[in-house]
């Protein structure tokens, strides 16, 4: 079906931000489990969502030295990384705020990355239309799946929940990218 690539990477999309939101809504309770105070806690986040900010500059650099498929799966991994630090070593205020700084800096690494597909894809528009329903979809099952993921699991279960929906993910836009490199060069082709 020539439309399976972009549904694809639609439906990929809308499970990355399921699984940025349920970490993102979770990450002052699981600084708050790791005994850091609420001031810093909100401090580091404030600042991290600046670096998180620079994410869109460095997909762009990143699409000079990698394809599609390369850029995505590197940003993908940093962000499970990050997520699995918050897990992994000793939370202090300077280890989270770097966690969470990568996590931010690589998910709009990734945003960028899947936006960038979507729209090399659907050079109508029909599609690109989707997007902000299914951001907040995605947004709203995110944030119910981390709630009870949380209440059942703790941090661990949330950060669970994330790196489960960044492997999803991951195989949708890879199948994605595939899918419709593949149908382009049948259009070119012909």
């Amino acid at each position: 079906h020539k439309n399976a690539g972009i549904t694809a990477a639609l439906v990929g999309m809308c499970v990355f931000v399921t699984g940025f939101i349920a970490a993102w809504y979770f990450l002052e309770q699981i600084g708050a489990q790791s005994g850091l105070s609420n001031e810093t806690m909100i401090n580091s986040l404030g600042v991290a969502q600046l670096f998180g900010g620079l994410g869109g500059f460095l997909a762009t650099k990143l699409a000079i030295y990698l394809n599609k498929v390369g850029s995505f799966l590197l940003a993908i991994t940093v962000t499970i990384g990050a997520l699995m630090s918050l897990e992994m070593i000793s939370t202090t205020i300077v280890t989270f705020f770097v966690s969470v700084s990568l996590y931010l800096l690589w998910v709009n690494v990734n945003i960028s990355n899947i936006m960038s597909l979507i729209a090399d894809v659907d050079q109508n528009g029909k599609f690109v239309a989707m997007i902000p329903g299914l951001q907040s979809f995605g947004a709203f099952i995110g944030s119910v799946i981390a709630g009870w993921a949380f209440e059942n699991g703790g941090q661990s279960g949330v950060i669970g929940v994330s790196i489960s929906a960044f492997f999803i993910c991951s195989i949708l836009i890879t199948y994605s990218i595939n899918r419709t490199t593949a149908l382009q060069s049948d259009l070119s082709s012909s």
